[in-house]
């Protein structure tokens, strides 16, 4: 639907949105890597979580679920358990509620204020990506109904360098009174302006000349 804009928007949001997520998961598996190097350090291993543990309680506090997470953080370290936990619950509530909301706000309104030159272009690249693909637009209207019966049934008997060799042929000899046409006119539209422009550039050299 390349002329809805909800689509268009809704294209470009989960772009920002997939990178976006990839840097909150990103800073979330510093985070737990952190952790289990503090649990490593620790000598009491009797009662320090595991990684899956770990886990559980950073995503209960990535979403805002449950603060279990920061209570035990000093069985990690009597300092930086807290301080890790309190800057993971910060990190993340900032880019999954302000980032992530604020991108999306901008990006939407951008598209929304050129929404008609949006619409235009997504318009003109199905137009191309339909002229490259499909071989039959290479023929006007009248012989491509001609071509469609005649290279359709052909395409499955020969092999495909000589169909492309025929379908070459076949457009060469189709647009060749189009093409002489186009070369006539530019012809005599070039050599009706060239004596013109000479005089006129030997007037001025004469003009200038001593």
């Amino acid at each position: 639907m390349p002329d809805n804009i909800v689509f268009i928007s809704l294209h470009a949001m989960m772009k920002d949105f997939t990178l976006l997520t990839f840097l909150a998961l990103w800073c979330f598996t510093g985070f737990l890597l952190a952790m289990q190097w503090l649990i490593d350090a620790n000598d009491n291993s009797s009662v320090t979580p595991s990684w899956a543990t770990t886990g559980k309680w950073m995503l209960w506090i990535w979403f805002g679920l449950d603060g279990t997470g920061v209570d035990q953080s000093v069985d990690f370290h009597l300092i930086l358990g807290p301080a890790l936990m309190i800057a993971f619950a910060f990190l993340g509530n900032t880019l999954f509620l302000t980032i992530l909301v604020a991108m999306l706000t901008n990006t939407f309104s951008k598209i929304i204020a050129d929404e008609a030159a949006e619409i235009q272009f997504r318009r003109t690249v199905l137009t191309f990506e339909g002229v490259k693909s499909d071989a039959i637009f290479a023929y006007p209207p009248a012989c491509n109904v001609l071509a469609l019966l005649v290279l359709l049934p052909l395409k499955m008997v020969v092999s495909p360098r000589r169909f492309h060799d025929v379908h070459v042929a076949l457009v060469r000899t189709v647009n060749a009174p189009t093409l002489l046409l186009i070369a006539l006119y530019e012809r005599r539209f070039f050599a009706a302006r060239r004596p013109a422009q000479a005089w006129l550039v030997n007037w001025r050299l004469a003009g200038l000349s001593p």
